[in-house]
């Protein structure tokens, strides 16, 4: 989801700033990658600051990152749902709290969060729990943030991988 996100903004002429862990650059016209470990502020503090001062701003932030872990709630420990919850939900709060310590401050803000942020289904509970809390987190920031700053959660359902899908047509 995230390559299509990156590589429709980039069409329409955005400069893009792609993030992750590990090294996984993409093509496309006026297509960044810096690499960043969400769930450390040291990591977000100097990768937004590097945009800040490379562009001087940062017009729209697309909150994408996200892990899934599934099966039994009491079959994962303690520092997994730490995990999920860093990862998925206080990412978010890490990257905007940073990007909007900045005099200049984006104009939107996509948080993509999950229909798991609504309901949760058995072996999803702490997925679901990290859901629930980044779709809570976006829906307090549309008023605290607005009418300045326009923040969007997007709720998507299940997505296949460019190579599940392959796998799932029906001509297979």
């Amino acid at each position: 989801l995230g390559k299509e996100i990156a590589l429709e903004f980039s069409q329409k002429n955005y400069i893009v700033y792609c993030t992750s862990r590990k090294e996984e650059p993409l093509g496309g016209q006026g297509i960044r990658f810096l690499k960043m470990d969400i769930t450390s502020d040291e990591d977000v503090k100097s990768v937004i600051g590097h945009i800040m001062a490379t562009e001087g701003r940062i017009d729209v932030i697309v909150n994408n990152a996200g892990i899934t872990l599934s099966g039994p709630t009491f079959g994962f420990s303690v520092e997994d749902f730490k995990g999920i919850l860093d990862t998925n939900a206080i990412g978010s709060f890490r990257i905007l709290k940073e990007a909007l310590s900045y005099p200049e401050k984006p104009k939107k803000v996509i948080n993509i969060t999950s229909l798991n942020g609504f309901f949760s289904f058995p072996n999803f509970g702490i997925y679901s729990a990290s859901k629930f809390a980044a779709e809570g987190l976006g829906l307090a920031l549309r008023y605290e943030l607005g009418p300045e700053i326009q923040v969007v959660n997007v709720a998507p359902g299940a997505l296949l991988a460019e190579s599940e899908k392959k796998d799932a047509s029906p001509n297979s």
